[in-house]
């Protein structure tokens, strides 16, 4: 009867066998499934990444443009940013309605995450294609899931993450395009090629790779309809990419030809900070040859590199022996394309001098072809001691250094993100602080915050600088806690700084003295100093900011909204007073746009815009006391005619306007004034 149902229906026979092949990988599920259960657990463990709400308003802007409601995406730097992913995420916090900034943001880590694990799990997919081996699928799945920098990451980088995975799931695409040879499973393989170059455009490369092997099929086919169907399958394929890249990155809408722009702008990023590698400051414009080698190697767990090398070495040397095996459609092909995927960006890196920041972050993909390489290692031993009892002892080896990643992954838990391995010293005090880059990624100040308020349970936090993105992380906190963290100085609660070496900037008014560091291999990740007023110079600057704030409210506001807005012009000052403050209030950045009388009176830096922009954000220019928000700012020299000033809103992505006044001969008057008049 069954038969008979599923013969009379193909398409529920299809389902029935696609369902039964994905429950027989069960035990990858299982894993899977557990991993899932923990980052649900310990997704709160990390912070936020600097990229993370530049990402999602990145996803807002997308939808704003559209929709038809705003064009400001065009003209934004993150434009050549492909917006896939953060769709998704953006849907799935639409469609949940979420609102509250800590929800919003755990759910994002936990859904990348999420697609992290995807990944890992179409690693182990095919791995078991290429060689219908469980245990060495199953390997190549934990090899996947477990390097402490891929995992941290997974939870808090929507960009590299992403990449990653979704190459691991296009590589598993062209296997499976390349062994079933029908248009259908062409077409899917060149959606997920889309998707991945909209994620970084650099998913091209896989692209040129699926011509390139299809130009070989079809100068190896014998007839006619062979290289007809090569030449179909290949048409759908390129059609299938392009027309998914472009329906998921609005910005090539208007123009295709932005995509070469894009791909010219990205491999030449300009980015101008610097890095410490190997004890110098380098530039991202100007890397040292060996510097993705050396990041590499030095944070990639010793069994994935020696594995890899294996895999690698055997690979070549087999293309050396028997080359046409790499140009027809053969396990050794696809070992070679993940050779090419590997070594081919390191040496554009190399050659066409890329900009890379943030310990190479941007090459964090290849650990998928490598995964691959590693898994091609352990088959090449495996085959190589046939005998059991070698065999059996090669896996023992193999899983001992897995054991050695999970150590590891635990130990360092919540800083996966800084793991080094044991080709750089691990045990010298503050020697891997002084030699690379150990960004923590929001955890250090997560955990810094959370040390915080338990020792100071019912007052008022302050941080006084925005170190490592203090103001971010603060996002991602309980309402109740992040009520209580103000970033900038107050004076009726605690103040701290957050830094990774000695403070110095404060020292003239506070006294620090540390009471919190964090550490990880011995080496400073951050610390917290308390900032202690001390003496007149303490004295001085309170009594100041009280006469400020009893100067600014003996006049009337030109303007009330979120904080009454109060005009000096013999002081030439502008003063933001909010008499029942909270910490939202103070963390948005200030606009403040000051027009001239006179167009010429302005710097040349401000004539293009026809206004001086003196943004600001509070807690570089204001200070709390007494429940209130004070901040002051002096004004341009040259005779202004008109001020408009708000707040720009990081979690609703959108600008609030405080005010909009006109000032006359030094006469102030609302914009409704001089309308009437």
């Amino acid at each position: 009867m069954t038969n008979d149902t599923t013969s009379s229906f193909p398409a529920v026979s299809r389902f029935w066998t696609v369902v039964v092949n994905f429950m027989s990988h069960r035990n990858a599920l299982i894993v899977c499934g557990l991993f899932l259960i923990v980052g649900i657990i310990i997704c709160d463990d990390y912070g936020m990444s600097p990229d993370d709400v530049r990402q999602r308003a990145l996803a807002i802007s997308t939808v704003e443009y559209v929709m038809g409601n705003n064009d400001s995406f065009l003209y934004s730097w993150t434009k050549n940013y492909g917006v896939a992913f953060e769709l998704a995420l953006l849907f799935f916090e639409r469609i949940l309605g979420l609102e509250d900034s800590r929800s919003i943001y755990l759910s994002r880590h936990l859904l990348t995450h999420l697609f992290f694990l995807a990944g890992g799990f179409f690693c182990y997919l095919l791995a078991f294609r290429l060689f219908n081996n469980r245990l060495l699928a199953f390997f190549a799945l934990i090899l996947f899931l477990l390097q402490p920098r891929m995992y941290a990451h997974s939870f808090f980088n929507t960009k590299d993450i992403p990449f990653l995975s979704m190459f691991m799931i296009a590589m598993f695409f062209i296997e499976r395009a390349f062994r079933k040879e029908t248009v259908s499973a062409f077409l899917l393989c060149g959606i997920g090629i889309g998707i991945l170059t909209n994620i970084r455009i650099l998913g091209i490369m896989l692209f040129a790779a699926v011509l390139a092997m299809r130009a070989c099929d079809f100068c190896y086919a014998t007839g006619r309809e062979e290289r007809k169907h090569v030449l179909n399958t290949t048409r759908g394929f390129a059609v299938a990419c392009m027309i998914t890249l472009y329906v998921s990155w609005p910005y090539l809408w208007t123009n295709p030809g932005r995509l070469i722009a894009s791909f010219m702008e990205m491999a030449h990023y300009p980015y101008f900070g610097l890095e410490l590698f190997q004890g110098e400051r380098v530039s991202p414009i100007d890397l040292p040859l060996h510097y993705v080698p050396v990041w590499f190697s030095i944070t990639t767990p010793p069994v994935v590199i020696l594995l890899g090398i294996i895999g690698a070495g055997s690979i070549f040397f087999r293309g050396i022996l028997r080359p046409n095996d790499i140009l027809r459609n053969t396990q050794l092909r696809f070992g070679f394309l993940s050779l090419a995927c590997f070594a081919l960006p390191v040496l554009a890196v190399v050659f066409l001098g890329s900009t890379l920041y943030a310990g190479a972050r941007q090459m964090y993909f290849l650990q998928a072809p490598f995964c691959v390489l590693a898994v091609f290692g352990l088959h090449r031993l495996a085959s190589f001691f046939n005998r059991k009892p070698l065999r059996v002892g090669i896996y023992v080896l193999v899983g001992m250094g897995v054991a050695m990643m999970l150590a590891s992954t635990i130990r360092i838990h919540p800083f996966q993100q800084v793991y080094f391995n044991f080709l750089v010293d691990r045990k010298t005090p503050e020697y891997l602080s002084s030699q690379y880059w150990m960004g923590h990624w929001g955890s250090g100040s997560l955990k810094v915050l959370e040390y915080l308020l338990e020792s100071y349970p019912s007052s008022p936090i302050y941080v006084a600088d925005d170190f490592q993105h203090v103001r971010k992380t603060r996002m991602i906190l309980p309402k109740a806690d992040r009520q209580r963290v103000f970033i900038g100085i107050g004076l009726d609660g605690p103040n701290f700084s957050f830094f990774g070496g000695a403070p110095t900037d404060m020292q003239e008014i506070f006294d620090p003295s540390n009471i919190y560091t964090r550490k990880v291999y011995n080496n400073t990740i951050l610390k917290a100093a308390t900032l202690a007023f001390s003496g007149g110079a303490g004295e001085a600057m309170a009594d100041a900011w009280r006469k400020t704030y009893r100067s600014a409210v003996s006049e009337e506001p030109v303007f009330s909204s979120n904080f009454n807005i109060y005009f000096n012009e013999n002081n030439r000052t502008l003063t933001y007073v909010r008499e029942s403050c909270r910490a939202d209030d103070i963390v948005p950045a200030f606009l403040l746009h000051v027009f001239p009388a006179g167009k010429n009176d302005l710097p040349d830096e401000f004539k293009q815009d026809g206004y001086g922009s003196f943004d600001f954000f509070f807690y570089e220019s204001g200070v709390v006391f007494d429940g209130k928000c004070v901040a002051s700012l002096n004004l341009p020299e040259y005779e202004i005619s008109r001020i408009r000033t708000g707040q720009y809103i990081p979690l609703i992505q959108s600008i609030v306007w405080h005010g909009d006044f006109s000032v006359s001969f030094g006469r102030k008057q609302s914009t409704e004034e001089a309308r009437e008049k």
